[in-house]
């Protein structure tokens, strides 16, 4: 699948790269907050989106909201250190969005896209 990764962390970036490669995806895309991750998105039609939620200039969360204006059938998987947010229970009303905590586990992530990638997601 093709993936767009979102995060303000450049080392971060490297190693959702590193993952995304590792599980035998293409990663189409960098972006540095959420603004650039939705300009992005709508240039490059990514299959997933991989996205920090706590970012400058527009959040993970406020980035979902707007893909899902945009898109109505992307999919988002938001990652965070913080396990309860109200605002990530909101984003995660969508049936495309989907949640994993940091630092990502690799069986973690390769269950949530091949969930995506099986259509159950």
């Amino acid at each position: 699948m093709r993936v767009l990764i979102v995060d303000d962390n450049k080392t971060i970036q490297k190693i959702h790269v590193n993952l995304i490669n590792q599980l035998n995806h293409e990663v189409v895309g960098i972006a540095n907050n959420g603004e650039e991750g939705l300009s992005k998105y709508q240039e490059l039609s990514p299959d997933v989106v991989l996205s920090d939620i706590d970012m400058p200039v527009m959040s993970g969360i406020e980035m979902t909201r707007e893909i899902m204006a945009f898109d109505g059938f992307a999919k988002v998987i938001l990652v965070s250190a913080f396990e309860s947010e109200s605002a990530l229970a909101d984003a995660l009303q969508s049936e495309s969005v989907d949640y994993v905590k940091k630092p990502i586990q690799t069986d973690d992530l390769k269950e949530i896209l091949e969930k995506i990638e099986n259509g159950h997601v």
